[in-house]
């Protein structure tokens, strides 16, 4: 994925647009993905050090220097590398200090240390030939990982999409995103699960034509901002799968002419079709097999039901559990980045007339009594993972307060 340092935009008093490359531009593209991949097939079993210098020898005019970072980040994403323990590699490069200390202090005035004769000295004592001492002193840093292998990649179509490449770069500063889907209920449930998978914090309201989606950015948390910023991005592209969209972000970008930050409106939109996907979150996965595995008064499954309430907002729960007695109980996992969210579903819990339970980290500092013992839902507050036994007596509960 490309980094916003990497994107070329263009600004108009407070509106930001990425430049779209012209043929001449694109074609430059394709041939250094082309030439970075080839060299990076190459060169396997090669330093990060060695890689990097055999790409700085691929030449390209002076002011495509972004263009040409571009390119080689859209291969290096391809690439993987080894990865190293860095405390082994810590000991290692200690003792064998160590050894080096022991033997200048048996030097003679004019003798040099040599190398090759100090790692032999410690083969015996680590168990290890001199090569493997070598290769493991340094290996725990960056420029030393050996690339394993690549990954398939078409040049071609990574610059044909490269707008949109950049488009997901610029979410990455986004403190907030307004997203209009035109669709149905199935594009909205597709769309709804890959950003509850990615755990992304939104509001859903229904529209004329479809469902719009609130997000909220990466510069709107106090935390975990890459990786929100990360998981944002990549739910963009999840939306061209959902069918047609426009989206608005107001987004914090840096400008060379002005100092400080400044905020500006970013837009975009796709006119793609709905490509039917299934994802859910590991959590949903995990409580289905843990429920099935009890094997007693419940059974669960995914739910495609939609609770729409006017003026209030859409819930759509992840899980449906099924009792015996032919009665349901619906299930939500909140988002992992914010007690706002908590709170919007507690006053929207409110409206609920079906039996619910939302589902709630630890980590967020919401207590269970936040929702009335008397009320149709109630809160499952976890610790580390959520618990299907924990889930189902919430469940029984519900069902005694409903008899």
């Amino acid at each position: 994925m490309l980094t916003s340092d990497l994107v070329e935009v263009k600004r108009r008093e407070d509106q930001l647009a990425v430049v779209r490359l012209s043929p001449k531009r694109r074609t430059l593209l394709v041939e250094l993905i082309t030439t970075f991949y080839a060299i990076a097939q190459t060169h396997i079993g090669e330093t990060r050090a060695e890689l990097a210098r055999k790409v700085a020898a691929v030449d390209a005019p002076g002011r495509e220097a972004k263009l040409r970072k571009a390119a080689w980040k859209l291969v290096e994403d391809a690439c993987s590398f080894e990865e190293s323990e860095s405390r082994e590699s810590e000991a290692l490069r200690k003792r064998v200090f160590e050894r080096a200390t022991e033997l200048r202090k048996r030097m003679i005035p004019g003798e040099h240390l040599d190398r090759e004769k100090t790692l032999e000295g410690l083969s015996e004592e680590l168990g290890k030939d001199p090569e493997a001492i070598d290769a493991q002193l340094f290996s725990d840093l960056r420029e030393a990982q050996r690339l394993l292998e690549v990954a398939t990649i078409e040049p071609r179509s990574l610059g044909e999409t490269f707008e949109l490449l950049e488009a997901e770069a610029v979410l990455l500063r986004a403190i907030n995103v307004t997203l209009d889907l035109t669709g149905g209920p199935e594009a909205f449930r597709q769309f709804h699960r890959e950003l509850r998978f990615r755990g992304l914090l939104f509001q859903v309201e229904k529209t004329e034509d479809g469902y719009r989606f609130i997000i909220d950015g990466p510069f709107s948390l106090f935390e975990s901002v890459t990786k929100y910023g990360l998981e944002l991005a990549l739910a963009l592209r999840a939306a061209r799968k959902a069918g047609s969209f426009k989206l608005m972000a107001l987004v914090r970008w840096s400008s060379n002419k002005t100092a400080g930050k400044s905020t500006y409106v970013f837009r975009t939109q796709s006119a793609g079709e709905l490509v039917r996907e299934r994802r859910e979150h590991p959590y949903v996965t995990d409580l289905k097999k843990e429920i099935a595995a009890i094997g007693e008064d419940w059974s669960a499954k995914k739910s495609d039901r939609l609770f729409t309430m006017k003026d209030v907002g859409i819930v759509a729960p992840d899980l449906v559990l099924e009792h015996r007695s032919g009665k349901r109980v619906f299930v939500e996992l909140m988002g992992f980045w914010s007690r706002a969210a908590v709170w919007s579903r507690i006053e929207q819990a409110k409206h609920l007339e079906e039996p619910f339970i939302f589902v709630v980290s630890k980590k967020l500092r919401v207590s269970e009594d936040a929702l009335a013992e008397d009320g149709a839902a109630s809160l499952y507050v976890y610790a580390t993972t959520p618990r299907a036994k924990k889930l189902l007596e919430r469940a029984d509960a519900l069902l005694r307060q409903s008899s």
